[in-house]
């Protein structure tokens, strides 16, 4: 998982609300956010090393009917194979998650994909195959796609200005489609130092500082924003410890792999991957370097 990654999904986390309501029209008119799924079992295809932990689940408000399990994804950049990945995916929740105990409990499936780059030319996960013919035979998937580089950074600023648009979009300002870069981060400071929340300042402070990376112009919001000063992020300091967590994870991979050649397993780089207690995972390190064989290393580590 990239830092980008990790962002996106602590912003998920931070203002689930907040974010729906900009990617889904008409939200709060027809449905309810109740929740997060604990798909975090469940791998995403094609990325074994990442478990989602984003899949909401939404109640309509109409009346009774099955809840919805919302599969969110982030792309840095736009991926030709996320239409079959995302397929896969739901299938998996519609088969592993269940919203009751009853025979029948199913969850309603849909996905939403946010861009960080690229345009709705680029690689669109929505696709329709239809099979020649009268009986309408089809394999659809329409999924919510936004992508930040065609957004108006000046629309999406007068909405947060005007309390349309939550002022946690201003994480994703410099990604945005901008004419006059200047005048865009002029208001974005305006909004931003205006905010009377300090510790939802330094949140949006820090997660910023990440996604400018991504700009073309991150020079420039470089420089504009270096000497802003806010208390510390927890959330960032989050996303560092892990990235970090990740790190040592991927290092005990690699010892195994080098120590024991083709005698790590799935099912062992699974258990490994699924771990994030930074003690436990400093004592798997050490005996990954010092265990005379795979089975021993396994017997310490209980696993």
């Amino acid at each position: 998982m990239t830092e980008y990654d990790s962002a996106c999904r602590r912003l998920a986390k931070i203002a689930p609300i907040d974010l729906f309501r900009w990617l889904i029209d008409d939200f709060d008119v027809h449905l309810r956010f109740m929740g997060w799924e604990d798909a975090r079992g469940i791998p995403f295809p094609g990325e074994p090393e990442r478990t989602n932990d984003t899949v909401a689940i939404f109640e309509e408000k109409s009346g009774p009917s099955e809840p919805w399990a919302f599969a969110l994804e982030f792309q840095t950049e736009p991926d030709p194979n996320m239409f079959g990945r995302t397929l896969i995916y739901l299938g998996s929740v519609w088969l592993e998650k269940r919203p009751n105990s009853l025979p029948g409990g199913r969850y309603q499936v849909s996905a939403g994909v946010i861009n960080l780059t690229g345009t709705p030319s680029s690689m669109p996960v929505s696709r329709d195959y239809l099979l020649p013919g009268p009986n309408g035979i089809r394999c659809h998937l329409t999924a919510r796609e936004r992508y930040l580089r065609v957004e108006s950074a000046m629309q999406t600023l007068q909405g947060i200005e005007e309390g349309r648009i939550s002022r946690w979009l201003l994480t994703w300002i410099p990604l945005m489609r901008i004419d006059d870069n200047n005048h865009i981060i002029d208001r974005w400071l305006d909004s931003w130092s205006t905010d009377p929340s300090i510790e939802r300042q330094s949140e949006i402070l820090a997660l910023t500082r990440v996604f400018i990376e991504l700009s073309e112009y991150r020079e420039l919001w470089r420089d504009r924003l270096k000497e802003l000063k806010v208390v510390k992020s927890p959330y960032l300091e989050s996303i560092r410890q892990e990235a970090r967590l990740e790190g040592r994870i991927d290092s005990i991979i690699e010892s195994l792999r080098v120590r024991f050649p083709d005698q790590v397993t799935d099912d062992l780089r699974g258990k490994i991957e699924q771990t994030h207690d930074a003690e436990k995972l400093r004592g798997w390190f050490n005996k990954a370097l010092t265990a005379s064989s795979l089975a021993e290393f396994r017997q310490a580590c209980g696993i």
